[in-house]
C-alpha cells in the first residue's frame, strides 16, 4: 500500500470514529439537514435503474393510476346479469423516468506543508472532509426545501380555524400556534390534510411553527393535565429546520407532505476501494464515502440515509484525489505537490405526476 493510499484508508476509518466537540470555527456544524432527513427517510416511491450498457442514465418509477374515481351510495336494486363483463373504467399501471437532475460538487487543496506523514495527511482530510459532507448535506436540504415551495399545491381548504387562503397557501395566525389551544391547530391541519386528499400518516416539516411547543413539551410532560403534548406532537412524522427555512426565507412557513408524491434517488460511480488510475504525468485515487453529518440536534455524527424500495440505504459520495503542483509556494527552489480533492453527490429530486391539481404538498404560513 502507497502513503497516498494509506493516508485514504486512514481518512474512511476516522470518518467514521471522529467528530471532535469544539464546532465554533465551522458554526455550519451546529445546522442539519432536518428536513431533507425526515423526507428521505419516509419516502415510498419504488425506483429501478434505467441502464445503457453498463452505466445508469435515470431511474424509473413505478406507480398506478385510474382513469376515473367512482364513489356512490350502491344501487336499490340487483345489477343486471351478463355473460360477458364489461369494465368502466381501467386502471393501469404506469412509470415515470426520471434524469439524474442535480450535483452537489465541491473541489478543495491541502496545503502540503507539514504532510509528511500518514497520520497528518488523514487529520488534514478528515477536517476537510467533514466540512465539505456538512455542505453538502446542507446544500441536498436546501434543495429540499426550495422544492416543496416549488410544487406546493393550491390549497382549497383552510380548516376550521384558518383565516383563509392566499394565492393557494393556508394563512394562520402565528399567536395561536403558541397559546393554551395550540393543540386545537394541530388538529386543524389534520383536517385540511384530509380535505386536500393527503395520506393519514403525512409528513410535517416546519420553519418555526409550534418550535417552543415541541421544545417545552418534554418537560411538560411532567404535569399531569400536559401529559399529551408529546403524543400530539408525536402522531405524524414531524420535524423543525428553523435553520433551513430562514435560510429560504420562509421561516414562519410549514407543510404537510404525502410521502407518496416525490421521490430522491441517487447514483454514485465509485466503491468504497481505494483505486488508482494511473495516467501518463498523474495519478487520481477515486473512492466513494457515506455522506455524513454532524446532528446539531444530538452532537453525534450520522449518515444520512435514504428508503429505496422499502430498504434504508446511505447516500454516498465519490471522492476523486490528485496531485496539484503549486510553483508559488515553493520550498527552497522547489515546488510544492498539494492534494486537490472532488466530492460529488449525483442525484434527483422529482414528483410524482399531478392529478387533479394534487401534488400532495400543502404549504401553511403563520402570519
Amino acid at each position: 500500500m502507497s502513503y497516498v493510499d494509506a493516508a485514504l484508508s486512514t481518512l474512511q476509518v476516522k470518518l467514521q470514529e471522529v467528530f471532535p466537540d469544539s464546532k465554533r470555527t465551522k458554526t455550519i456544524l451546529y445546522e442539519s439537514p432536518d428536513t431533507a432527513n425526515i423526507m428521505l427517510q419516509n419516502q415510498t416511491a419504488q425506483v429501478n435503474n434505467v441502464t445503457v450498457g453498463d452505466r445508469c442514465t435515470g431511474f424509473d418509477v413505478i406507480y398506478q393510476t385510474a382513469d376515473s374515481i367512482v364513489i356512490n351510495s350502491g344501487s336499490g336494486s340487483a345489477p343486471t346479469a351478463n355473460c360477458t363483463l364489461t369494465a368502466d373504467r381501467t386502471f393501469s399501471g404506469n412509470k415515470a423516468t426520471y434524469d439524474i437532475n442535480r450535483w452537489f460538487q465541491k473541489i478543495i487543496t491541502l496545503e502540503a506543508k507539514d504532510c509528511n506523514s500518514v497520520l497528518k495527511l488523514a487529520d488534514r482530510m478528515l477536517d476537510a472532509t467533514e466540512t465539505v459532507m456538512q455542505e453538502i448535506a446542507l446544500g441536498l436540504n436546501q434543495h429540499f426545501i426550495a422544492s416543496l415551495v416549488a410544487n406546493n399545491q393550491t390549497a382549497t381548504h383552510s380548516g376550521t380555524l384558518g383565516l383563509g387562503i392566499n394565492a393557494g397557501v393556508v394563512e394562520y395566525d402565528k399567536t395561536q400556534f403558541y397559546g393554551q389551544n395550540w393543540q386545537q391547530y394541530i388538529a386543524d391541519w389534520r383536517q385540511i390534510a384530509i380535505k386536500e386528499k393527503l395520506p393519514k400518516r403525512h409528513i410535517i416539516a416546519n420553519g418555526d411553527n409550534f418550535f417552543i411547543v415541541n421544545e417545552t413539551a418534554p418537560a411538560n410532560a411532567l404535569n399531569d393535565d400536559q401529559r399529551s403534548q408529546q403524543a400530539i406532537l408525536g402522531a405524524k412524522p414531524m420535524t423543525w429546520d428553523s435553520n433551513g427555512f430562514d435560510r429560504a426565507g420562509i421561516s414562519d412557513t410549514s407543510f404537510l407532505i404525502d410521502p407518496n408524491a416525490y421521490v430522491f434517488y441517487s447514483r454514485n460511480w465509485f466503491t468504497e476501494t481505494v483505486t488508482m488510475v494511473q495516467e501518463a504525468d498523474k495519478a487520481t485515487w477515486r473512492f466513494s464515502l457515506p455522506l455524513t453529518y454532524l446532528d446539531a440536534n444530538t452532537m453525534t455524527k450520522k449518515t444520512m440515509m435514504h428508503k429505496r424500495n422499502g430498504a434504508m440505504v446511505p447516500i454516498m459520495i465519490d471522492v476523486e484525489m490528485q496531485y496539484g503542483c503549486d510553483a508559488t509556494n515553493t520550498y527552497d527552489g522547489f515546488t510544492t505537490y498539494n492534494p486537490v480533492v472532488k466530492y460529488q453527490l449525483t442525484g434527483g429530486l422529482a414528483f410524482a405526476p399531478n392529478v387533479g391539481g394534487s401534488t400532495g404538498i400543502v404549504q401553511i404560513n403563520a402570519i
